[in-house]
């Protein structure tokens, strides 16, 4: 955290400043410029010191990103290894990775699954609603079944 040493060592030098200033009344007691000085120092301090704080919630919120990250990549763990998309497992979201494939589709493609089980073959998603000779034929490369 570099910001905590920086507001530590900028409080140093003001308190340090202000004590030269500080000028001490008759009475014994310290006039009223002063008491207004410390005010406005301390005020104009508040938001850094609020700082360190932020930086709390912002390391903590990487570290949910990093979980959801993580739980995203086990769920990609249904695109093979080779970078295809396996049909008969793949997500919503892992078969609109694919060139014409979008959430509609993407959905018929997975009630077509649901329906009539895995697909047994590529040119069988040809029989989904929607989904084309040309789709598959874009797609072919892109796809596995194991």
């Amino acid at each position: 955290m570099i910001i905590l040493p920086v507001i530590t060592s900028s409080l140093k030098r003001v308190g340090s400043e202000l004590l030269i200033k500080m000028r001490v009344n008759h009475h014994g007691g310290i006039n009223m410029q002063t008491k207004q000085i410390a005010a406005v120092i301390l005020l104009a301090t508040l938001p850094l010191l609020a700082q360190p704080v932020l930086a709390v919630d912002k390391a903590t919120t990487k570290q949910a990103t990093a979980t959801v990250m993580d739980s995203k990549s086990a769920a990609s763990d249904m695109v093979s290894a080779s970078g295809k998309v396996n049909i008969n497992t793949a997500t919503l979201a892992e078969l609109t990775d694919l060139k014409g494939i979008g959430d509609k589709k993407a959905q018929a493609i997975i009630d077509y699954r649901d329906k009539q089980g895995k697909f047994t073959s590529i040119d069988q998603l040809a029989e989904v609603s929607g989904i084309g000779p040309a789709t598959v034929e874009a797609n072919r490369d892109m796809i596995s079944l194991k």
